[in-house]
């Protein structure tokens, strides 16, 4: 396996984890206000 290919892919991953887990945490937040 093209380990470049991998390590690319993996720091494409991490923004996007941190963006789905801090919309997931807005949404939680969200939730209890209404």
């Amino acid at each position: 396996m093209d380990f470049d290919a991998l390590e690319l892919l993996i720091q494409a991953s991490l923004p996007v984890q941190l963006i789905l887990l801090f919309l997931n945490c807005l949404d939680h937040f969200m939730g209890f206000n209404i």
